[in-house]
């Protein structure tokens, strides 16, 4: 079932999703935890569902600031803290920042809009709007000049932003990412605001009714984890910890310690609806708290001040996620895609982590850099390079149960050499339908060249269902005849401007190409007659058995003699599996794929019987994410047209699923 699951979700990457209804940038937005307190209490939201906003998910887009008059307060790159975090270029970054996020949540939980209404410019920053904390009480914050209740008043610019209200409240307001004070972010200073949102980022508000909070003690206090994944039946122990509202000069990190004194409870996810059950303090430490689950499902945990909702709160409330399980699945290995990577300079690169097994329960990873000065890691893998020499990209997993694996890169930075040329060696082929060419070649020039992938298309279009006469695959340049015709083939270097620019290899367009550039080369290639055809292009025979190709005049050849000879077109079948017979006639060549024994042979495997995995591997296959050799894909042409295609994969899922009794004729 798992397996059918995952290839109904491979197809649907086939299919064009549709347009966002948010009126910024889904493609850019970032997914992070959202948690807003009023004295030590959530604040619940003005959308249909009163959504309690403690660690609430939600995904904020990109949109242009200028929509709301506020291009002001433009993102720009920022340098070093140590050069006193100030802004550099005049390139707006376009990303979401936290100043994103609080018009995001302002508009959808504030003003109560649907998402079709937000990020277009509707807000009314001066509205005036009833809010309420998680028990319903009436956050009410009297200002002498009369706007107590604006959504969003703020003034300074970009370099020194000064927030006046937010959420009907004035400026008794702080924040923490993840977990930590924003001026103690290097390089930001009082440019908090304007921090960059990473996926997985939380962040924590607290409004609070007099400076007390900042004067006396207040903290934002947090559980030492965000999310706990626990199996049912047993006892979840969590400890509260704080960071005070102290900030480090220097921008260095925070020194987290225990704080007791809090009442935690366990809620259900409709955390407004519950009352929730207390969780027991250790004898031996009262930031400790234990509960037993005994049922499964997903549970918030929520630590509130004894003096919540009172100007005596000092504490921002502590918010995670317990995920209950009926059993927990350990990580047993963790692998990386690169162990070691020659970057040029200012060249980035994404490494992936791959966890074994991908269902290892609660598997948090960690990433990090030997030396910052030469590469830089974000925490989802993201490599930037800082200046030329080495240094080690170490990557840690850990499950719910401590489980814990790390996997080295050796990254080396050098100087950027560039691609000056590229050249195919040919610049003419002549192939029948049916046929298959794998020996154009492309040369990229210097040698010593840093970036020298080459991708591969058509003057057909991008599309595998564009390429009407020839299918040309992306990573390798291998071409397949479908019909008679003409098509170009390209080319292109990863270094041109034109197609690194792109978010998708779908977004490439080779009309946009500039031949000045020397970047990309094309070869003609003429689907036709070439006077040597064969009468078959598959053919499924029996151990011992034999049948004739006809082509006058051609010599022949056989990819495996241990499968299929042939002498004078004669094929003889000798042994299970797949073998490609050729005829050629001068610089013409045709081919027929025999099989024997393998009807229904797998693809991924020895064997008899097709699987789903082979129709996944296909649909894989078909979208350029993952190769097959010449007898893999001999094998994959199921209903033998010559390309191995999501017909070939709907073919084997009908032949598994009993709705087909052969795959071919």
């Amino acid at each position: 079932m798992k397996k059918l699951l995952s290839l109904l979700l491979i197809l649907s990457l086939l299919i064009p999703a549709s347009a966002y209804a948010i009126g910024g940038d889904m493609t850019k937005g970032k997914t992070v935890y959202f948690t807003l307190a009023n004295d030590g209490v959530p604040v619940m939201g003005n959308d249909s569902d009163q959504t309690v906003l403690s660690h609430v998910k939600v995904t904020v887009p990109y949109f242009d600031l200028q929509e709301y008059g506020l291009q002001d307060f433009y993102r720009y790159p920022a340098a070093s803290f140590e050069d006193g975090g100030d802004y550099i270029g005049d390139q707006v970054v376009e990303s979401p920042t936290v100043l994103h996020l609080y018009m995001y949540m302002l508009e959808k939980y504030y003003m109560g809009m649907d998402d079709s209404e937000c990020c277009q410019g509707n807000l009314d920053m001066d509205a005036e709007q009833m809010v309420s904390d998680m028990y319903g009480n009436a956050i009410l914050n009297p200002n002498p000049e009369g706007n107590n209740n604006a959504a969003l008043r703020i003034s300074g610019s970009a370099k020194s932003m000064y927030m006046q209200n937010f959420w009907g409240h004035d400026e008794n307001l702080m924040y923490y990412v993840n977990h930590q004070y924003p001026l103690q972010a290097a390089g930001w200073g009082s440019t908090a605001d304007y921090i960059l949102l990473e996926d997985g980022m939380t962040i924590d508000v607290s409004m609070f009714t007099d400076w007390s909070f900042w004067n006396d003690g207040g903290a934002f206090v947090f559980f030492d984890k965000d999310e706990y994944y626990i199996a049912k039946g047993t006892t979840l122990t969590v400890q509260t910890l704080k960071t005070e509202t102290v900030a480090a000069e220097d921008g260095s990190s925070y020194e987290s310690k225990p704080v007791g004194g809090l009442n935690v409870a366990a809620y259900d996810l409709a955390i407004a609806n519950s009352e929730g059950s207390a969780f027991q303090v250790s004898d031996t430490d009262a930031s400790k708290h234990s509960y037993t689950f005994k049922e499964t499902g997903d549970y918030q945990i929520l630590g509130l001040d004894p003096n919540k909702g009172t100007t005596d709160a000092r504490f921002a409330p502590p918010t995670a996620i317990v995920h209950v399980l009926d059993e927990l699945v350990p990580l047993t290995g963790l692998e990386l895609d690169y162990t070691e990577y020659t970057l040029a300079d200012a060249e980035p690169l994404k490494l992936n982590a791959t966890l074994i097994p991908a269902n290892a329960t609660g598997v948090e990873v960690t990433w990090e850099s030997s030396d910052t000065k030469v590469a830089t890691v974000s925490q989802i893998g993201v490599v930037k390079t800082q200046g030329m020499g080495n240094c080690v990209i170490t990557c840690t997993a850990k499950d719910s149960s401590g489980n814990t694996f790390t996997k080295e890169c050796a990254i080396t930075v050098q100087e950027k050499v560039n691609v000056e040329s590229v050249s195919l060696n040919e610049t003419e082929i002549h192939l029948s339908v049916g046929d298959t060419y794998e020996n154009l070649v492309a040369t990229v020039l210097p040698e010593n060249a840093n970036k020298k992938s080459i991708y591969w298309t058509s003057s057909e279009g991008v599309e595998i269902e564009d390429q009407k006469t020839v299918h040309v695959q992306s990573n390798n340049g291998a071409l397949t005849a479908l019909q008679e015709g003409e098509v170009t083939i390209y080319a292109v270097s990863y270094e041109d401007p034109t197609y690194a620019k792109c978010s998708s290899y779908k977004d490439f367009r080779v009309a946009d190409l500039d031949p000045e550039t020397g970047l990309y080369a094309t070869c003609k290639v003429i689907v036709g007659d070439t006077g040597l055809a064969l009468d078959h292009s598959r053919v499924e025979l029996k151990m011992g058995e034999s049948m004739t190709l006809t082509a006058a005049g051609a010599e022949w050849s056989t990819s495996n003699d241990a499968v299929a000879s042939v002498e004078n077109g004669v094929i003889t079948a000798k042994g299970a599996g797949v073998a490609t017979i050729t005829a050629t006639k001068g610089a013409h060549t045709a081919k027929c794929v025999i099989a024997v024994d393998k009807k229904f042979g797998k693809i991924t495997a020895s064997g008899d019987k097709a699987s789903v995995d082979d129709a996944v591997l296909i649909l894989q296959f078909a979208t350029d994410s993952s190769l097959l050799n010449e007898e893999q894909r001999a094998l994959a042409d199921v209903n033998g047209d010559g390309v191995s295609d999501v017909n070939d994969a709907i073919l084997i899922l009908r032949y598994i699923a009993g709705l087909e009794n052969k795959l071919t004729d």
